[in-house]
């Protein structure tokens, strides 16, 4: 637990924060997995993300986009997504708009557990109809391969938001729950970089899980 002196500092780097900082946040990893994982800069970072949940109009946008690219290297490497993904992701929609849809289209399509945290996204049926069209609309100039795709994976999210379905297919599994007979029901992603994703899950879910009650049993 921070101590208020702790806490206070945090509170200014956050309000101070212009991207400058970014280097007290990235993903600084050990280079292993399960219980040897070790990311020297995720207390900071995690720390900062429940601040902007706590906060969300109080902190500049900038963090809440570095906050999530961290947290999406994060993800490649820790086989999960943290708990604060969507949210931030929320946040960086509703107060960003069309100004950071790119952002969050990488954030979101970075690996298939962000790409599934993205599915508990808080916006109205309207701001998506919104967001919609804007995708279409970069989506008629954009010619970058992966902008396009990572689009393409938003215009998926914000149109089963439209529908109301957005959670479908998709379970929380809580820490510790025995896991056992894993087979695939339905396939949720659609484009070919999620379905890639999903390929990589599968292959490494043992290990995934493994390190999920690993780290949510201390």
């Amino acid at each position: 637990m921070l101590d208020d002196k702790t806490s206070e500092s945090i509170h200014k780097f956050a309000l101070d924060y212009d991207g400058q900082q970014r280097v007290a946040i990235r993903f600084a990893w050990n280079g292993k997995h399960a219980d040897e994982f070790r990311d020297e800069n995720q207390e900071l970072r995690w720390s900062l993300a429940k601040l902007v949940l706590a906060e969300p109009d109080s902190v500049p946008l900038v963090l809440v986009r570095d906050l999530l690219m961290e947290d999406s290297a994060w993800s490649h490497e820790a086989w999960c997504a943290p708990h604060h993904f969507a949210g931030l992701l929320s946040i960086l929609l509703l107060r960003g708009g069309r100004e950071y849809l790119f952002d969050f289209a990488a954030a979101m399509n970075a690996t298939f557990d962000t790409f599934g945290a993205a599915h508990e996204v808080a916006i109205s049926s309207e701001k998506a109809h919104d967001f919609l069209r804007e995708a279409d609309a970069h989506l008629l100039v954009e010619t970058d391969p992966r902008r396009r795709s990572e689009l393409d994976g938003a215009k998926e999210l914000f149109q089963k938001m439209i529908d109301g379905n957005a959670a479908n297919g998709w379970v929380k599994i809580p820490p510790g729950t025995p896991v056992r007979n894993i087979r695939i029901v339905d396939s949720v992603p659609q484009s070919a970089k999620a379905e890639r994703s999903l390929r990589e899950a599968l292959r490494t879910l043992p290990g995934r899980l493994r390190r999920l009650f690993l780290r949510w049993g201390r």
